[in-house]
């Protein structure tokens, strides 16, 4: 498979869009700044734009979409909002929302059509998810123990893919700050893993910004220190045996990057401001594909294709071959 260029869809917004999820290769949603949403049909060659009434001043950096009708968008900064459509866009419905300052969302991710998370900076030092059980409807703090995090360590809301989830209730959490670690869960967030990384930490601007699961022993982790993009020091790993060792790759990515996507079994897409970059052996050996980046990366749920959105309104669409 040889990755042959990144084509621009551009919705042509100018705002900062962050929040990407493609149901299949045709249904896209993304959004962003200013309150935006942008959804396509047609796999990217028309987009419908809409602000959403009441947040105009909200960034809108994480999102779920189940089809062409139904999206979940979920705001980082205050105020913390989980905002609902199930009819396209012609009506929204905030299914949970907070303007208390202490609460900031970061991602959201689902096992199924009805069961999901959306993850939030620790309160009280402890984690912070809210759960669903009716396909987002309702949101209500995760039953049972909230395990405590460290004084300064959170989640990054780079990308919304600080936590990804697989069926069967298997659950990641990534951290930054003060350490840079991964809560796994095997049971839906009932009990927790804390597994340690060499990813680089102990500043408010460092640690792992992305992670990236092909299975349960198969992560890919990404980051390091967004004021510093260049900075190759401790910014990408993988491991092949859950977390237990940590492997450097040989080539690096070109520095900082907020995203990482598995495009196949073998090949991953990492992306930030500064480039974005290629890996066809599982992580251990990265090419710059574009000094041009972006903030996130998704492979269609149901598809084939894969996404990207950034910074001016840019959605983009990787194109490769299998040869």
């Amino acid at each position: 498979m040889v990755a042959q260029k990144i084509k621009s869809l551009n919705p042509n917004n100018g705002t900062s869009l962050r929040g990407l999820s493609a149901v299949n290769d045709k249904v896209i949603w993304t959004c962003g700044t200013k309150g935006t949403v942008c959804r396509s049909t047609n796999g990217g060659k028309n987009w419908k734009q809409q602000q959403l009434v009441g947040y105009e001043n909200s960034d809108f950096r994480s999102v779920h979409a189940f089809s062409d009708k139904k999206v979940i968008l979920v705001t980082a900064g205050t105020p913390a909002a989980i905002v609902l459509t199930e009819d396209g866009g012609q009506r929204w419905t905030t299914v949970w929302r907070q303007d208390d300052s202490i609460y900031f969302l970061d991602a959201i991710a689902f096992w199924d059509e009805n069961r999901g998370l959306v993850l939030g900076d620790p309160i009280g030092g402890h984690l912070f998810l809210l759960e669903t059980k009716d396909g987002g409807k309702t949101w209500n703090p995760l039953p049972g123990h909230a395990p405590p995090l460290l004084e300064n360590e959170a989640h990054f809301a780079a990308s919304g893919s600080c936590m990804r989830t697989l069926p069967g209730g298997q659950l990641w959490v990534a951290t930054g700050g003060a350490a840079a670690r991964i809560l796994y869960s095997k049971d839906y967030g009932a009990h927790w893993q804390f597994i340690a990384t060499p990813m680089l930490s102990g500043e408010e601007a460092k640690g792992i910004f992305s992670i990236a699961v092909k299975d349960s022993v198969n992560w890919v982790i990404v980051g390091g220190d967004y004021t510093n993009d260049t900075l190759k020091k401790d910014h990408v790993f993988y491991t092949v045996d859950g977390g237990t060792t940590w492997l450097k790759p040989q080539s690096p990515t070109g520095g900082y990057r907020s995203c990482v996507e598995y495009v196949n079994a073998t090949i991953l897409v990492a992306t930030g401001p500064g480039g974005t970059d290629i890996s066809r052996d599982g992580g251990d050996n990265w090419n710059s594909m574009s000094t041009g980046g972006f903030h996130s990366i998704r492979r269609a749920l149901n598809g084939k294709k894969v996404f990207f959105s950034g910074g001016n309104g840019r959605v983009a669409l990787l194109i490769y071959s299998l040869n």
